[in-house]
């Protein structure tokens, strides 16, 4: 299981992976070019579930790689479920070819975290 800017690994019965930076380097969100080169990086882990903060991002890592993050946590994993303010998921599926997350000028933070509804923001 990866958990997202956490290093609380007591009590979680699984063998886990953290991501947050400083403590680690072998993952970098903002490095990689499309969510199949982070589903790649991850599974090659080992990882099989992801953990992270539901209402917010702890800010540690860049904005590219919190966007890229927030984007494959949100949209490529399965069966999510809360657990206190911690959102947990599956991996999910293979994603398609290696095609880049989109850039769109003048995209904010917001586009890529939860609403209130359960959704994500669009962005056109």
């Amino acid at each position: 299981m990866l958990l997202h800017d956490n290093h609380n690994h007591l009590g979680i019965g699984a063998e886990t992976l953290s991501d947050w930076n400083g403590w680690q380097y072998g993952i970098s969100y903002g490095r990689q070019r499309a969510p199949r080169e982070v589903w790649d990086l991850l599974k090659g882990m080992g990882v099989t579930h992801v953990a992270w903060d539901t209402q917010v991002s702890m800010g540690w890592d860049t904005v590219a790689g919190d966007l890229m993050f927030f984007d494959f946590a949100l949209k490529r994993t399965v069966k999510h479920a809360k657990y206190g303010g911690m959102t947990l998921a599956e991996m999910g599926p293979l994603p398609g070819p290696a095609s880049p997350v989109p850039h769109h000028r003048g995209l904010s933070w917001a586009a890529a975290m939860p609403t209130s509804q359960g959704s994500t923001s669009s962005v056109t």
